[in-house]
């Protein structure tokens, strides 16, 4: 998998926040047709269909927005204020984990896909088997994952799915990282061309042993250049059929085939006019779409948005922090600024389920600073952050402060760190210099004067001086910096900003390490979780994980993270305190969102701090 790519579905995931929901008025009626408008993520429009999206494709407007409401995963997670599996919204019962959580078995609830097959075991097995086939085309599959490199064999019989597993499985890493990521595919996926009989491939079916090789002598297979080797099976069918965006039609024998509340209407190549879909009248879920339509409409502006939410053209958006007074004991989710504007719309404040920090360089090979592997140096960076300064000035209240990779808030079954280990303290800053050998001058750079030096590759005379890389086309991270810089500056810290002035340059530079670059610090955040909603770490921290950008080694977070994902130990206590100490990261105030809906809306939804889409909980 590409760590780049990864990384800009991170960051495209984050700018933005997607409504889910818990219904907070109820409906008042369900009678006359009518249309949903709903604002897609700014600049973003639907590109991929398949549910077996790469990296390339993974971001949050083709998962949640596109996917989603036509093919349900097999557990949602999500909805409203309200993290976790969403049991009643979930294709299959809660799962039943034994034998020392290396078996685990699935029962169907026996819905039915839109032409009448049932969702059954065999519509599971189908997507753990293409898995199995192809895991470097399916999105954040990485080296350390327990799926699918352990598994022994998945096998289904009517409605029952029994997974076996070489190793133990924590639950709750396992549902929501794992099998909340599957999506139930119907036989009449399972071929490799149209004229083909639905299930001809036997992609669907139970293997006799779960190994690739078996995998794609059934399901095809990626292709393998270094081999000479094409695309074959199911795997070519599928994935060439996503990539021709003309098959986006309404009746596609394929695309047409949906699991959830709606299904496609019409999709613009152009990718300028709304994608349009309507409720699917077989869908057997407890919650049905009643619009007559819903449209996800193409924004390259949020001042265009904006316009649209005060004009009525779109019922559900997103307002940024300057649109709203901050917030208040009467307006506890700020007051909307424009009179026109608040007339027409309600606005909800929500954290958002992330984690914001700048990326630490540890790679002496990409440039870094032998200052930032010193683990008091980033104590000293992270201690002379005023995180509520920020919060209250910078983003007028509508953030909150940030300490580790799992945040404290909002309320999550994983839970954060309670207390930050590193508050504000410039005085403490100072300290973690001078007790490792530093002069700190009243004003200017301090300078490593021990004679023997001040940690492993800082010697004598070092002064303390960083780089940090970020993308100069957002006003409000280049505002921060220059505020932090500051900071950094008063505990004798002299940090250099260096614009990118385009994302992709940025992730070539610091996630790449495009030869003739080195890089320091990056501001390659925040990280979104999403659609891995449980923050195990084996993502952002592990070894050997792919999407470690800074190249982050350490044994003791390495087993961490393995005990998070493997046994029965719960995620809060050690992974989320240790990436609070050892700071593999420097943390920054995690935003939230400010999401608008129309006051035509009779039955409207709390924010969610999730990526869950759930347009079918709106009505006019």
């Amino acid at each position: 998998m590409s760590t780049s790519l990864n990384v800009l579905r991170r960051l495209a995931a984050a700018l933005t926040m997607t409504m889910c929901a818990s219904l907070v008025v109820p409906i008042a009626t369900r009678s006359a047709p009518t249309t949903l408008s709903v604002a897609l993520p700014l600049g973003d429009y639907p590109s991929y269909v398949l549910p077996f999206a790469p990296a390339s494709e993974a971001s949050r407007t083709n998962l949640s927005y596109f996917q989603s409401p036509m093919y349900r995963p097999l557990y949602m997670v999500g909805r409203g204020p309200f993290l976790g599996v969403q049991a009643d919204l979930s294709l299959a019962a809660p799962p039943v984990f034994s034998n020392g959580n290396t078996t685990v078995t699935l029962e169907m609830k026996g819905w039915n896909f839109s032409n009448g097959e049932v969702i059954d075991g065999r519509s599971v097995v189908f997507f753990l088997n293409l898995w199995r086939a192809a895991p470097t085309l399916f999105h954040d599959t990485l080296a350390t994952s327990v799926m699918p490199n352990k598994i022994s064999s998945v096998t289904a019989s009517g409605n029952t799915v029994t997974i076996t597993s070489s190793v133990a499985l924590q639950p709750d890493w396992f549902v929501q990282n794992v099998l909340a990521r599957v999506t139930p595919l119907p036989l009449a996926w399972d071929r490799v061309a149209l004229t083909a009989a639905a299930g001809s491939s036997q992609c669907s079916s139970n293997l006799t042993s779960f190994t690739q090789t078996l995998a794609r002598t059934v399901c095809g297979s990626p292709a393998r250049s270094a081999l000479g080797r094409p695309e074959t099976g199911v795997v070519k069918f599928l994935r060439g059929r996503a990539a021709d965006r003309a098959t986006y039609v309404a009746d596609d024998p394929i695309w047409g085939v949906t699991s959830g509340p709606w299904r496609l209407a019409s999709y613009d190549v152009k990718r300028v006019a709304p994608v349009v879909m309507v409720p699917s009248p077989t869908y057997d879920g407890p919650v049905k779409a009643v619009v007559g339509q819903l449209r996800l409409v193409p924004f390259s502006t949020l001042e265009g948005e904006r316009a649209a939410l005060q004009s009525g053209a779109v019922d559900i958006g997103y307002l940024a922090a300057t649109d709203v007074q901050p917030p208040s004991a009467k307006f506890p989710n700020g007051r909307i600024t424009s009179t026109a504007l608040r007339s027409r719309v309600v606005a909800r404040y929500t954290p958002l389920w992330m984690s914001t920090f700048a990326v630490v360089n540890f790679d002496p090979v990409t440039g870094s600073s032998p200052l930032l592997r010193q683990l008091y140096f980033r104590q000293a960076l992270q201690s002379s952050l005023n995180q509520s300064t920020l919060i209250s000035g910078l983003y007028g209240r509508l953030a909150y402060a940030n300490w580790s990779a799992v945040p404290a808030f909002p309320s999550s079954p994983a839970l954060g760190v309670a207390t930050n280990p590193y508050p504000y303290n410039v005085v403490r800053a100072k300290k973690y210099l001078t007790d490792n050998g530093w002069t700190v001058p009243v004003r200017g750079v301090a300078t490593c004067a021990r004679e023997t030096g001040c940690g492993s590759g800082v010697p004598q005379g070092t002064s303390a001086t960083i780089t940090y890389r970020y993308f100069s086309g957002s006003p409000l991270v280049a505002q921060r910096l220059v505020l932090e810089q500051a900071a950094w500056a008063q505990s004798g810290i002299q940090v250099s900003l260096v614009p990118i002035d385009n994302v992709a340059r940025l992730v070539r530079e610091c996630v790449s390490g495009s030869p003739g670059t080195s890089w320091q610090i990056c501001e390659l955040s925040p990280w979104s979780y999403f659609p891995d909603s449980y923050p195990s770490g084996e993502a952002l921290f592990h070894s050997a994980s792919p999407a470690n950008i800074g190249s982050y080694r350490d044994a003791t977070m390495d087993a961490i993270v393995t005990a998070t994902t493997q046994g029965t130990e719960a995620l809060g206590t050690r992974y989320a305190a240790y990436s609070a100490a050892q700071l593999p990261v420097i943390y920054q105030p995690n935003r939230g969102a400010l999401v608008a809906w129309s006051k035509r809306l009779k039955a409207a939804l709390a924010p969610s701090p999730t990526e869950t889409f759930l347009p079918e909980f709106f009505h006019p």
